[in-house]
């Protein structure tokens, strides 16, 4: 799979409003039948109340006038975390507002390594010849509702990732994704690579921003990959989670434009 288009954005903090009571009746009732504390009040005046479709406008607008998203074959949105008293279930809004008629899923519930189910589930679409084009989002926000107990990583700013795939190798893709897999913590002492590897460790003390769109903006920076050529492994440990989530790139060779990192 061949990367043509990529985009990092870190939204501005919005105005703190109140939420609405079924907002907070919601979480309140998701507590009580998992048997834990309530979220407290005050979490829901923290962070900067997105919803998830104003982080997806925040990212589709730039290419709505680019014909990318009238030829789209596959949309696929991950996240780790939870939007902000949501007018509108994000997926048909997007899709209506930005006439989007290409097959699409939206991936959650799998920690930090969201990111990484999502580019295997594209991988597939590709292997079977499915599709010759997809478009990744990836998205958190910092409003995360949680007991005043509660231990663990949140995201630490409002962030959106897009990444645009290809079938087709040409001077404008700027990186090939190799492989992708995620791999239990037992089962990665058997697994070897010779090439350059690069640990991302998250957790609530780690130096990386604890969100899907952070964990694109890693994989695609200069610094790790080498001159010349070949290929740079990530390795994606996230300490809520017992698995690994595995992604090999390569920076593609034919590519004559300036790098563009995201």
């Amino acid at each position: 799979m061949y990367i043509t288009d990529k985009h990092y954005l870190v939204l501005p903090a919005k105005k703190v409003v109140s939420p609405r009571d079924r907002f907070i009746r919601y979480y309140n009732d998701l507590a009580d039948l998992e048997k834990q504390s309530r979220p407290t009040d005050e979490i829901y005046l923290t962070g900067d109340q997105y919803s998830y479709a104003e982080l997806g406008d925040a990212i589709l607008h730039r290419y709505k006038n680019d014909n990318v998203l009238n030829n789209l074959e596959l949309l696929v949105i991950c996240y780790w975390g939870h939007e902000f008293d949501p007018d509108y279930s994000f997926g048909a809004y997007l899709c209506d507002k930005y006439n989007i008629k290409a097959k699409n899923f939206d991936i959650c519930d799998q920690s930090i390594l969201s990111p990484v189910t999502a580019i295997q589930v594209i991988q597939s679409f590709f292997h079977n010849k499915q599709v010759s084009n997809a478009l990744l989002v990836c998205f958190d926000q910092t409003t995360i509702p949680t007991a005043a107990n509660y231990v663990g990583s949140k995201p630490e700013k409002s962030s959106v990732a897009s990444v645009l795939f290809s079938n087709q190798q040409s001077d404008i893709n700027q990186y090939q994704i190799v492989d992708s897999k995620c791999l239990s913590k037992s089962a990665l002492k058997h697994h070897n690579f010779s090439g350059k590897t690069i640990n991302l460790v998250y957790s609530d003390t780690s130096k990386f921003d604890y969100s899907s769109a952070g964990i694109m903006s890693s994989l695609f920076q200069k610094k790790y990959f080498q001159q010349g050529g070949g290929e740079t492994r990530f390795y994606v440990h996230d300490i809520e989670s017992s698995d690994v989530g595995i992604v090999t790139v390569k920076k593609s060779s034919m590519n004559k434009n300036k790098d563009i990192l995201i």
